[in-house]
C-alpha cells in the first residue's frame, strides 16, 4: 500500500483514544514511546516536519479532523498502543488522505495480530522499539534504504508474501532524554494528573525493568499470569540509567511542581534488592526523594516479588510512594489457577509491609479465574475491607475488572485452542480486529463453569461479575480514574 516518494514533508504520529463510547477526561501522562520516536527523527531529518497527535489526551473526533487535514506529503505512523484501541486505529486509517502509513504498537505485534494486520489491510508494520525502525522505515519512503533492511518490519512483498524482518532491541540507556513540551503541551497532562488518583503535580512514564521477570521464567511453558499481554522480554537496564533520568525529569518538569514517577505495567520488583540497591547508590544527591519526586511501582506480590523488608526500605529511600499490586484473586486456588505464583499470605504481606513503611496502596482483582465461584468473588470485597482496616486512606484506588482475553495472552491462546476443539468461532481468532467482548463472553462460558452454574448462565454471571467489579471501584479513598476501562 506505501509508495515510495522522496516527496516527503512531514511525519504525523497518531495514537487513538483507547476504546469505543468510553469516558473521556484526557490523558494523565504524556506518551514515551511515541514522543521518543518523534524527537529522534526530528533529529535525524531537521528538514521534516514531525507531530504527535495524542488521541488519548485531545479525543477520537478531533484526532480525525487533524488527520484529515494531512497532506498526501505525509508519513502516518499509527500506535496501536493496546487491542482495545484497534477499532478506533481503523477509523484514522480510512481518514487519512495519505497512503504512507506504518502501523506500531502492543497489537500490532507478529505473535498477536500483527501479521493478520498485514496480511489483510496491506499495511506495514512495526513491531517492537520503533525509535530506530521508525527511522529506516522513513529512509526507506525516501529511496534511500531497501525495505528489507527496516529492522522489526512486516509486510506484505511483491508477491503478496508476508515477511518479517529481523527484530532489534536496544536498551533504554541508548536513547535520549524525551523533550514532551517539544511535541505536546504538559500542562494538558498536569491538569488531568492532579485530577486522577496519584500525588504529585505531574506525572511522567518511569524507565525501569521492561516486561515481567515472572512471565519471562514461565514463557516457555505458557505459565504466567492469563490475562497478561505484556509482550517484552525482560530487561535489566545499567542502575545507573534510573537516576539519571529521574533527575532529567525533575530539571525539566519541576517548574510545574512536584513530579510522580509512574510504573504502570512492567513489574518492577523482580529485579531483585542487588539491581535496587545499586540503583539507590547511584541516585543524584541534587533531587530530594517524596519533595522533589515520588514514584509509583507496579508489583505482584509473590515471593521474590516485594516480599522483604530490605527491598521495602530501599524502594521508600529511593521515593517510592505509591504501590500497585496486582492481587487479582482472594484464595489460593484461584491465585493458582491464575498461574499469578502468589498466594492469600504473599498478599498479606504486602499489607503488613505498606503499613510498615506508609506506602500508598493501589490493589487491582481480575474477576474471571477458571475455578471463581460467587464466594471467592465476594471475598475480594472481605479481603479490601480488612486491608482498609490496616491501612485507612492509604487504601488509595482499587479497580475490579473482568478478566478479557487479549491477543498474546495465555487466556486467549486457551480460547483458540477450544474454539478448533470445538469448532466454533473459528473467526474470532483470523482477524486483525477480533470481538474482545465475544471472546469474553466464551471466556466465561467454556471456562467458569462454576461460576455459570452458580448464577444460572452466563449471561447472569457476567451481570454479577460487573456488580462486583463496580463495589470494588468504589472502596478506595481516591476515586478509580474516570477513564478506567474495564
Amino acid at each position: 500500500m506505501n509508495k515510495i516518494n522522496g516527496n516527503l514533508e512531514k511525519i504525523v504520529i497518531a495514537i487513538p483514544e483507547v476504546a469505543k463510547g468510553q469516558s473521556f477526561v484526557g490523558a494523565s501522562l504524556p506518551p514515551l514511546g511515541v514522543t521518543r520516536i518523534a524527537k529522534m527523527a526530528r533529529a535525524r531529518f531537521p528538514y521534516l516536519e514531525v507531530e504527535v497527535l495524542d488521541g488519548v489526551q485531545i479525543g477520537q473526533d478531533q484526532l480525525r479532523g487533524r488527520v484529515r487535514e494531512m497532506s498526501s506529503k505525509s508519513l502516518l505512523g499509527i500506535s496501536a498502543h493496546t487491542s482495545l484501541n484497534w477499532t478506533n486505529c481503523l477509523e484514522i486509517i480510512e481518514d487519512s488522505p495519505t497512503d504512507k502509513i506504518v502501523v506500531g504498537g502492543i497489537h500490532a505485534e507478529g505473535d498477536r495480530c500483527g501479521k493478520y494486520i498485514a496480511q489483510n489491510r496491506g499495511l506495514d508494520v512495526i513491531q517492537g522499539q520503533g525509535e530506530i525502525a521508525l527511522i529506516q522505515y522513513v529512509e526507506y519512503i525516501l529511496g534511500k534504504r531497501k525495505k528489507e533492511e527496516v529492522d522489526n518490519l512486516i509486510y506484505l512483498d511483491k508477491n503478496k508474501g508476508l515477511r518479517e524482518n529481523k527484530i532489534s532491541r536496544q536498551s533504554q540507556e541508548f536513547f535520549p532524554f524525551v523533550d514532551y513540551e517539544s511535541f505536546l503541551d504538559v500542562s494538558d497532562y498536569s491538569r488531568v494528573f492532579r485530577n486522577q488518583f496519584l500525588t504529585g503535580d505531574i506525572g511522567f512514564t518511569m524507565v525501569s525493568p521492561e516486561g515481567c521477570k515472572w512471565q519471562d521464567m514461565n514463557k516457555k511453558r505458557g505459565g504466567y499470569c492469563l490475562f497478561c499481554d505484556i509482550g517484552t522480554e525482560y530487561l535489566l537496564h545499567d542502575p545507573r540509567f534510573f537516576g539519571r533520568w529521574i533527575e532529567d525529569h525533575v530539571k525539566r518538569y519541576g517548574h510545574h511542581g512536584k513530579v510522580f514517577m509512574v510504573n504502570y505495567a512492567d513489574e518492577t520488583t523482580g529485579a531483585g534488592l542487588g539491581w535496587w540497591t545499586e540503583v539507590l547508590s547511584n541516585m543524584p544527591k541534587n533531587i530530594k526523594p517524596h519533595e522533589d519526586y515520588g514514584i509509583k511501582i507496579y508489583t505482584k506480590s509473590g515471593k521474590g516479588f516485594f516480599y522483604s523488608d530490605k527491598l521495602a526500605d530501599v524502594f521508600w529511600r529511593l521515593g517510592v510512594e505509591d504501590i500497585h499490586v496486582g492481587f487479582e484473586a482472594v484464595t489460593d486456588e484461584d491465585l493458582r489457577s491464575l498461574h499469578k505464583g502468589s498466594t492469600v499470605r504473599h498478599h498479606e504481606r504486602v499489607v503488613e509491609i505498606a503499613k510498615n513503611y506508609g506506602f500508598r496502596i493501589i490493589g487491582s482483582f481480575v474477576l474471571g479465574a477458571p475455578l471463581a465461584t460467587k464466594k471467592s468473588l465476594e471475598g475480594c470485597i472481605s479481603f479490601v475491607d480488612r486491608m482498609k482496616e490496616s491501612l485507612g486512606d492509604k487504601v488509595a484506588v482499587v479497580t475490579g475488572s473482568p478478566l478479557l482475553p487479549l491477543p498474546g495472552s495465555p487466556s486467549w491462546e486457551m480460547l483458540r485452542q477450544e474454539a478448533y476443539h470445538r469448532g466454533k468461532h473459528l473467526d474470532l481468532f483470523e482477524t486483525d480486529n477480533p470481538d474482545l467482548y465475544q471472546a469474553r463472553r466464551l471466556w466465561y462460558d467454556w471456562f467458569c463453569d462454576k461460576l455459570c452454574i452458580e448464577c444460572g448462565g452466563v449471561d447472569s454471571a457476567l451481570g454479577y461479575v460487573k456488580e462486583i467489579s463496580d463495589k470494588l471501584n468504589c472502596m478506595g479513598s481516591l476515586p478509580t480514574p474516570e477513564n478506567q476501562f474495564g
